[in-house]
């Protein structure tokens, strides 16, 4: 549960932390994965979970995907 408690607490995770989040949650209910709304930095990109829905037959969920620039190159 630590790593649900860090979750919460952090606005962005790393990919692994999402990655032990996803095994941890395994095939637990679908509000299970609420636990998931952060933000997660992979090596090129950073994947926001903005809302996760407790029923599977709802809208899909807001999510953003925004790549990041290199460093030194501010356009």
């Amino acid at each position: 549960m630590a790593l649900l408690e860090n979750n919460r607490r952090s606005r962005i995770q790393t990919s692994s932390d999402l990655k032990s989040l996803l095994a941890k949650i395994g095939w637990r209910g679908y509000p299970a994965y609420k636990d998931a709304t952060v933000a997660y930095r992979f090596s090129a990109y950073v994947l926001s979970i903005n809302r996760v829905q407790g029923d599977p037959f709802a809208p899909p969920p807001a999510e953003s995907l925004n790549r990041r620039q290199p460093a030194g190159n501010n356009r």
